[in-house]
């Protein structure tokens, strides 16, 4: 009996044994479980910093992108502004016809305005197309000849005494 007892007891150790080294296995791969997480934890930690770095740094470029978008285009504005009136003027009555830049500088007159800027405007232009449409249909109507040349020429009185022969030398005859 003794020996069972000591068999027993030796199992015992044993066991005892190898449940603390089981333990201590379960402890360190607990804390390398611990480490990892943490260490998981810091890397995501530390690439969500980067990323709202990356983010800050590209909002701040495209305000400055923007601001110097709008400069450029408030100068444009003010180089066109500045245009040579002369060029300005130019260029707005190029396309007219010298009785229509005539017609045209004298209504804005008449109204007190600018000649170049009434030219422009959408009044002017109406202007324009009233203009070039009575011209149009002027040209296109054939122009009446009002007086024969016979008529021109003689007056009804000196028609009436000429002779038949006189009057057959003049009038010409239609075939």
């Amino acid at each position: 009996m003794e020996e069972e007892k000591k068999d027993e007891t030796v199992d015992s150790t044993n066991d005892t044994a190898s449940a603390t080294e089981t333990e201590e296995t379960s402890t360190e791969e607990s804390t390398d479980t611990a480490e990892e997480s943490e260490v998981d934890v810091n890397k995501v930690l530390e690439t969500n910093k980067r990323l709202f770095e990356r983010a800050k740094k590209a909002e701040a470029e495209k305000k400055e992108l923007a601001e110097k978008v709008r400069l450029l285009s408030q100068k444009k504005d003010e180089s066109s502004a500045s245009f040579d009136p002369l060029v300005d003027a130019v260029l707005a009555v190029k396309s007219l016809e010298p009785d229509e830049i005539t017609e045209l500088g004298s209504e804005a007159r008449t109204l007190g305005l600018d000649p170049v800027k009434y030219i422009k405007s959408t009044a002017g232009k109406a202007h324009l197309s009233q203009i070039r449409s009575a011209k149009k249909s002027k040209e296109a109507s054939p122009e009446t000849p009002g007086r024969s040349p016979v008529y021109k020429k003689y007056t009804q009185a000196d028609l009436s005494k000429m002779s038949v022969a006189e009057l057959e030398k003049i009038i010409p005859r239609s075939e």
